[in-house]
């Protein structure tokens, strides 16, 4: 592992941490979780037009986000929140094991699809 990946790692639990207490501070002022979405989808939409991306990581997130519709960015949010929110038992996964899990999931889903087209 060099030292690109061990900032990239200490990004991510950086962001984790902040996201995960932005949940909580939603959910201790009242807010909705529609309206944590929605505020979230706002916030995002801003950030990255605003500031220009750094890393291919960045870019890669910034396009998947841009080529999402509502619906799309809501799900990708809740998918965001669940990882982050130390409430959730995502939250206690490193990353590599969330991505290990979400390409075993991609994979049967594929094979599901292609089973329907058989």
């Amino acid at each position: 592992m060099d030292g690109k990946d061990v900032d990239r790692m200490n990004d991510w639990k950086r962001l984790k941490m902040f996201i995960g207490a932005m949940v909580e501070k939603a959910r201790d002022v009242g807010l909705s979780e529609k309206q944590s979405s929605q505020m979230s989808i706002y916030l995002i939409d801003n950030l990255f037009t605003i500031f220009p991306v750094e890393t291919e990581e960045e870019l890669a997130l910034r396009d998947l986000w841009m080529s999402e519709d509502e619906k799309g960015k809501e799900a990708l949010v809740q998918v965001l929140f669940s990882i982050c929110d130390p409430r959730s038992p995502l939250s206690k996964m490193e990353w590599e094991e969330i991505a290990r899990m979400m390409a075993r999931q991609l994979t049967r889903l594929l094979g599901f699809l292609e089973d329907l087209r058989r």
